[in-house]
């Protein structure tokens, strides 16, 4: 008998550059979902919520955080079932 592997069919989820200075594109790869993500301080805080219709894969979608101030955040982005949470760093 074989054994059938499952393939992770899970979108990749990145954030790109970081650190930085407050100004991310955030790229979720392989979805054909609505997209919704929360941002949250080093606190636990949630400091935003964003939500999209869908997922643009080639430009990313732009987040602009520099009027939270220097420091560590967290992103919980969920894409249909699929959940990742990131850290940001802002400089």
């Amino acid at each position: 008998t074989s054994v059938a592997r499952l393939q992770d069919r899970s979108p990749a989820i990145r954030l790109l550059p970081n650190p930085n200075n407050g100004r991310f594109r955030l790229f979720v790869e392989q979805a054909n979902t609505a997209i919704q993500a929360r941002l949250y301080n080093n606190l636990g805080q949630l400091l935003r919520q964003y939500k999209w219709a869908d997922s643009p894969i080639q430009s990313g979608i732009s987040l602009d955080v520099a009027n939270f101030g220097k420091g560590l955040f967290l992103l919980e982005v969920q894409a249909g079932s699929h959940k990742k949470t990131l850290k940001l760093i802002v400089q």
